[in-house]
């Protein structure tokens, strides 16, 4: 009862004054919205990440992302103004989607194209920025991206396997599995598999788009039916050697290519001889 008579004179009872209810409302309204305002922060927190949120980005990131990639100052705002210009919603995936930086670039190059009151040589200058700016990004991205062991390899992938002392076949591979390789077995000149004992030495080369080519040292470890097509199952190979690097992506083009025979002969010089070739242009194709 005691309790009870001081809470009701607290809030109101014959000893409380008006001042002393305000303050009591007041503190408790505070209290309020403090409770709230932590349930918010919290709440804000925990929420998963949306669009909106995704399409926002600071300068600085931009810029500390660009500087990994090494992107110079100078092609570094080249690439945020036209991030910027071309409104795009995600701008740091222009490091790692080939698609969204060409667009971004060509839309550059149409507008620079375009642009008025910019001198030859300016526009020249801000071309070679972009075109720069690609190679630069896609150089760099491949970085440590290089194939180290077969177990990566993906099916469908083109391979030459060539047999100790023998010719090299084009092959393809089925599957990829733990412990081996299936891969298709070659046809020979009549049409039927090529096999090998097993434990037969087998040099294998293949080339991954957009990287490189790459040699590795194998064996024979036996034949299997596998998806209804006859295989060789071959050895992994923790080892390979990358045979080329591009620096740039290769591009498709279109244009007419003429092939000319080389005629080499072979002329005595004393005790050796030397080979001279010569270019059959009568004979162009």
């Amino acid at each position: 009862m005691i309790l009870l008579q001081t809470s009701y004179r607290f809030l109101g009872g014959p000893g409380a004054t008006s001042t002393s209810i305000i303050i009591s409302f007041a503190a408790v309204l505070v209290g309020v919205a403090l409770l709230i305002l932590i349930a918010a922060l919290i709440n804000r927190r925990n929420r998963p990440q949306t669009p909106a949120d995704a399409e926002r980005y600071s300068s600085a990131v931009f810029r500390r992302i660009a500087r990994t990639y090494g992107l110079p100052q100078a092609h570094t705002e080249m690439l945020e103004k036209l991030v910027r210009a071309c409104k795009v919603k995600q701008p740091t995936l222009v490091f790692t989607s080939a698609g969204l930086l060409d667009d971004t670039l060509k839309k550059g190059l149409y507008s620079l194209q375009s642009a008025r009151g910019v001198s030859e040589e300016e526009r020249e200058k801000r071309a070679a920025l972009i075109f720069q700016i690609k190679q630069i990004v896609e150089r760099n991205s491949r970085r440590g991206a290089s194939l180290k062991t077969t177990t990566l390899l993906k099916p469908g992938q083109v391979l030459t396997i060539t047999p100790q002392s023998g010719s090299p076949f084009a092959s393809r591979l089925v599957s990829n599995m733990k412990d081996f390789l299936t891969v298709s077995t070659p046809q020979g000149a009549a049409g039927a598999d090529s096999r090998w004992m097993r434990g037969t030495p087998l040099s294998v080369y293949l080339w991954r788009d957009n990287d490189a080519g790459y040699s590795f040292q194998s064996k024979v470890l036996g034949y299997d039916s596998v998806k209804g097509v006859s295989c060789v199952l071959i050895q992994h190979s923790r080892t390979l050697r990358r045979e080329q690097r591009r620096r740039n992506r290769r591009r498709e083009i279109m244009r007419a290519c003429f092939y000319y025979p080389i005629r080499i002969t072979e002329v005595p010089q004393g005790r050796t001889i030397q080979q001279r070739a010569s270019v059959e242009r009568s004979m162009r194709g």
